[in-house]
């Protein structure tokens, strides 16, 4: 299939053939599935191959007849090093954000580092294979310019999920001296800001692929190299340069150092009038990923941004911006939540099972109550997708009804509780206790299939509930009167015993709360742990934990310990004066 990879320096356009049965020999016999996916995507099947040892070069163009190694080239192209070209002068195409841009394509002709005429920038922008790539730089790497070398790092971002793909690229000496080419540029001044957001853009990809341990020592220096550069070169950096690097910075889980931080958000805040929407959604959700609040002036120009670009927003985008919103606990204007909105309403018909579950989930999060015909798409994309929803989509969703108070029409309540059979087996304990949770806020007793597949789930993964989902769970079945089976019992009692240690004033009230709602009287080991319990966050419970825990034992007619006894009467005195009618009853 054709692509267009760039235009050549001219303004000619570069179009990329299928390859040669000749030089398609070098990637044949490779096997292994793909790598992991990226933002949420299940694993590919197949093992990864192993990574292809360095090859050494017949000639290294330069006149001498034998081999060198790519640290011999690398010393070479910084002893012929040329000063550095005036600012402005760029090649390369800017790799978009949001997994999957383009990057390279540019400049063919110029000058390389050892200061003859550099590589052809087509022959690494078409390169569809990485071991050519690899062998190309290990080759050419001292004739390689600016563009090419940003070129290099784009292509093999691009083919990082390919089968042939090194399993871990940081080890190949090839790679490493290409990473000690972008440090070297780096420091010369040589490095402007579209050919350092390629290359960010390309390493967050194959770290975010598993292709690239992004804690590798040489790693971190390009990575530190990088960050001072973009420092520098942050007032140049057009929209999606400045998406890369934020994004980059997510993708990779490292939050940029203060300085870095300072200069990205004047040139979000300079650039926001100019996003496109993969852009706009792109840095909001990097921000939100790496939980960084930015700024007044930079919250104002992205929701401005948001709001001109909404209505040319891709389900992905919507989805993006919304989860970025939530996670930051920022709750849009007026403006941008209607655009938001009109954006679920008209992509919702294309929303993938992640789309539609964060949607969900963000405006769950952040308390809003979408309107009628956000609500219907909402509600139709989940009976659409429901089949394809994973675990922690499931969760998500019905976590994102429930929060609101949002009861389900009956088709999506359907589609949810069929998800919940499917995906039980695969549910984690989160999963678990978000979606019983879900059910019991709402008051929704589900289907036979659906409690068992949740009580199954409950069993399955017990011994590795927390706290606050051995709570939720507990509480959950208790809100619905639904009494435990044997199993999913002794497996609740398990984990309040495991867990006892660590619940909150909260966990131990409602995991109480549980238990004497249905009249079931806990073994010895988990009434001592509650005992425990009480005794330990007795000092913090409000005026309801108090009342609930009391009630508890007072309905099972459980006459608590010395130590339990004391720590509620100090409980009581504490918060007596805040009790209410109700509480108060509870209690006495």
């Amino acid at each position: 299939m054709l692509r267009l990879l760039g235009a050549v320096r001219g303004g000619h356009d570069v179009i990329a053939g299928s390859p040669s049965f000749g030089r398609g020999l070098a990637c044949l016999g490779v096997g292994g599935g793909g790598g992991r996916g990226v933002g949420g995507g299940s694993d590919g099947g197949g093992g990864a191959p192993t990574a292809t040892r360095a090859l050494s070069s017949s000639s290294s163009g330069d006149g001498g007849g034998g081999s060198s190694s790519p640290d011999d080239k690398l010393r070479l192209a910084r002893e012929r090093r040329e000063p550095s070209p005036p600012r402005g002068v760029r090649g390369g195409v800017g790799g978009r954000g949001g997994g999957g841009g383009r990057g390279g394509g540019g400049a063919g002709v110029g000058m390389g580092r050892s200061g003859r005429s550099s590589v052809p920038n087509h022959l690494i922008s078409q390169e569809d294979c990485p071991e050519r790539l690899l062998r190309l730089v290990a080759d050419k790497l001292d004739d390689f310019s600016v563009v090419n070398v940003a070129t290099a790092f784009s292509r093999l971002g691009r083919q990082c999920g390919s089968g042939s793909f090194p399993r871990s690229i940081a080890a190949d000496d090839r790679f490493r001296g290409l990473m000690g080419s972008a440090r070297d540029l780096c420091a010369d001044g040589r490095l402007q800001a579209r050919e350092l957001g390629n290359i960010f853009h390309a390493v967050a990809k194959m770290s975010a692929a598993g292709k690239l341990a992004a804690a590798d020592a040489g790693v971190q220096d390009m990575l530190e190299a990088l960050e001072q550069r973009a420092v520098l070169v942050a007032s140049d950096m057009k929209p999606q340069e400045v998406s890369n690097t934020v994004w980059s910075y997510a993708k990779l889980g490292r939050m940029p150092g203060a300085g870095a931080q300072a200069v990205l958000e004047v040139a979000v805040v300079r650039v926001c009038p100019s996003m496109e929407p993969q852009h706009t959604a792109n840095t909001v959700w990097a921000y939100g990923t790496l939980g960084l609040m930015p700024g007044a002036a930079a919250r104002a120009a992205l929701q401005a941004a948001v709001v001109r670009v909404g209505p040319s927003m891709e389900p992905q985008h919507t989805a993006n911006t919304a989860w970025g919103f939530a996670t930051l606990g920022l709750t849009p204007g007026a403006e941008a939540r209607a655009v938001v909105e009109a954006a679920v309403v008209r992509v919702g018909p294309s929303m993938n099972p992640q789309d539609t579950a964060n949607i969900a989930w963000s405006f769950g999060t952040l308390g809003l109550m979408p309107g009628a015909e956000a609500r219907a798409a909402l509600e139709a994309a989940v009976v659409r997708v429901g089949p394809r929803m994973n675990p922690q989509a499931t969760a998500n969703t019905a976590w994102g009804f429930a929060t609101l108070g949002l009861m389900p029409g009956a088709e999506a309540l359907a589609a949810l509780e069929r998800a919940m059979v499917r995906v039980g087996p695969s549910m984690n304990p989160q999963n678990t206790a978000n979606t019983a949770w879900s059910f019991g806020t709402l008051g929704l007793m589900p289907g036979a299939a659906a409690r068992a597949a949740l009580e199954a789930a409950v069993v399955r993964v017990g011994p590795g509930m927390n706290p606050q989902a051995t709570a939720n769970t507990a509480w959950s079945f208790g809100t619905l009167g639904l009494m435990p089976g044997a199993e999913t019992r002794a497996a609740l009692e398990a984990a309040v015993v495991r867990v006892g240690l660590s619940m909150n004033p909260q966990n131990t009230a409602n995991t109480a709360w549980s238990f004497g709602t249905f009249g079931l009287m806990p073994g010895a080991a988990a009434r001592a742990a509650l005992e425990a319990a009480v005794v330990r966050v007795g000092p913090d419970m409000s005026p309801q934990h108090v009342a609930n825990t009391v009630l508890s034992f007072a309905t099972l007619g459980l006459t608590p310990g010395a130590e339990m006894w004391a720590a509620l009467q100090a409980a009581v005195v504490r918060v007596a004066p805040d009790m209410n009618a109700q509480a108060l009853a509870n209690t006495l």
